[in-house]
């Protein structure tokens, strides 16, 4: 190894003589210096720099530094030139690499944290495209759900208004036979029976008009609470011993306006509901509150728009749904009771009569651990109306003669109405169509009272007919009558109009068109009577 590494060294100029460096050490350690320094102006010059760049010029100022000081501007070693110079070397080394290390392990450690947040915000947006897919799975099962149910609904509403005016003839014309009977207890007996099959129809009838949302609605500001408390005693005795009947009522609940026979029927239907998913008994839990439904809540729900609700809600500890059967809760003749133990039609009022009021129902269930019903209905702002108690006490008084033009398109049921109009002592005018009304009165004709359907075949229907001939007759009270309406037709288009439309709905009993009638007349005598 000795030989190989002095082999030729007497070939190799001499650097040293004593301690002083000989001219050929300085030529070249000089030349390495001078292109150490153009290395180093290079480096500076070059754009852009890498950090590596960097490092190569602190590494080369240092070298430059430390080569001047040793050998280029003194002539000998183990002077103080050389000393400085190494030491600088040295100490320099050792900086620029303990820096180096450092920073090489910051970096990494940035490296890491920088992963680490990457993979956090890639999970994070997994989640959110996991959740926007579902929200709008979610979204696109309501909306099919939705047009499920309108289907349903125009369906079955078709077929319950045209079963409405079957019903009106069918219970009309026994009520006119039931007063000719009244001497005739077996005859009476039969028709009594045949009268409670009907209104049984008209019952069956009003339900799927209710879940249709075409039934007529007649809706008063109402005290939830007052109501509530109201039913009490009529659920107890609805709902047997073995379930137990909880009221958790809040402070301060608003008013709310809608049908307050329907909403009674409604919180009856799901408390019966109640009790017959508890056959071992249970405990049923009536809440109200008051709560405010932000635009992101009703974003994801059809027809339901933004502000403040009264919330009724209905908890039972039952046998609960499962996934299947909730989904289909809402579905007309849908029902998981034995056969002859429930209609199906009972959620489905529910759902009718909220959507056409204006509001929400939710349905939270698990199998086994029971369901909870939530009803929403808009709060009402403006304050209570005054009623006059003289009015509200009076009794309808007996018809005077007075002349009733009535305008039904069906033959049958306007023959009833005639007849019925006859008995209670009115002079009847009849007319098929609302043309046909609008010409006998163009004629001379001139009624005390407009009693006419809704829907009718022709220009004009019932409401329109209504407004025509009070631009001719001022004043003139109107009885609207209908197995249906389509969604506030009467709840938007009359109350949008004066004193003096009354709505009655199909079909009804003889005394149930009286009272129509009086209320009718009433309202226009109370509007003309001085002040």
């Amino acid at each position: 190894m000795t030989l190989l590494t002095t082999a030729g060294q007497n070939l190799l100029p001499v650097i040293m003589d004593g301690h002083g460096y000989t001219p050929v050490m300085m030529i070249v350690v000089t030349t390495v210096w001078i292109l150490s320094l153009v290395a180093l102006l290079v480096l500076w010059r070059k754009r852009p720099r890498s950090m590596l760049d960097l490092w190569l010029m602190v590494v080369l100022c240092a070298w430059l530094f430390d080569i001047a000081l040793s050998a280029v501007l003194n002539a000998g070693r183990f002077d103080l030139g050389f000393y400085a110079g190494r030491i600088y070397g040295l100490l320099a080394a050792t900086f620029v690499l303990a820096v180096l290390l450092l920073e090489t392990s910051g970096l990494y450690s940035r490296l890491a944290h920088a992963k680490a947040a990457l993979e956090d915000r890639a999970l994070q947006l997994a989640d959110d495209v996991q959740e926007s897919v579902a929200a709008r799975q979610s979204t696109e099962e309501q909306l099919r759900q939705a047009q499920k149910m309108e289907a349903i609904g125009n369906l079955t509403g078709g077929i319950a208004h045209d079963f409405n005016n079957l019903l009106g003839v069918l219970i009309g014309n026994l009520d006119l036979v039931r007063e000719r009977v009244a001497d005739d207890r077996d005859a009476l007996e039969l028709v009594d029976a045949a009268l409670d099959a009907g209104l049984r129809g008209a019952e069956l009838n009003r339900r799927l008009l209710a879940f249709s949302r075409r039934q007529t609605l007649q809706p008063e500001e109402v005290d939830v609470n007052a109501a509530i408390a109201g039913m009490v005693r009529l659920l107890r005795r609805s709902l047997g011993e073995r379930v137990e009947i909880r009221l958790a009522c809040g402070d301060g609940i608003w008013s709310v306006k809608v049908d307050p026979s329907q909403l009674e029927t409604t919180i009856v239907n799901l408390s019966v509901n109640a009790r017959d998913a508890m056959p071992q008994g249970g405990s049923l839990v009536i809440e109200t509150l008051n709560t405010t439904l932000d635009v992101a809540y009703v974003d994801g729900h059809e027809e339901l728009a933004p502000g403040d609700y009264v919330v009724v809600a209905v908890s039972d500890t039952g046998a609960g749904m499962s996934p299947e059967v909730l989904r289909r809760a809402f579905d007309p003749f849908f029902t998981t009771k034995a056969v002859g133990k429930g209609t199906g039609l009972g959620l489905s009022m529910v759902y009718g009569f909220m959507k056409q009021s204006g509001g929400h129902v939710n349905i939270y269930s698990e199998a086994g651990r029971g369901t909870t019903v939530r009803l929403y209905l808009p709060r009402l702002h403006t304050p209570r109306a005054a009623r006059s108690a003289a009015a509200a006490e009076s009794t309808p008084p007996a018809a005077h003669g007075e002349l009733v033009l009535v305008v039904e398109d069906n033959p049958d049921m306007r023959r009833v109405a005639v007849r019925q109009l006859v008995e209670l002592g009115y002079r009847v005018e009849e007319a098929e169509s609302g043309d046909r009304a609008l010409a006998r009165v163009g004629d001379g004709l001139r009624p005390d009272l407009l009693f006419t359907d809704v829907i009718m075949p022709g220009s004009l229907d019932g409401i329109e007919l209504a407004d025509r001939l009070r631009a001719r007759i001022p004043g003139l009270p109107v009885l609207l009558s209908s197995g249906f309406t389509e969604r506030a037709v009467l709840s938007t288009r009359v109350q949008d109009r004066p004193v003096g439309y009354t709505l009655l709905a199909k079909p009804y009993r003889k005394a149930h068109l009286a009272q129509a009638l009086r209320r009718a007349i009433e309202r226009r005598e109370e509007k003309e009577a001085p002040p």
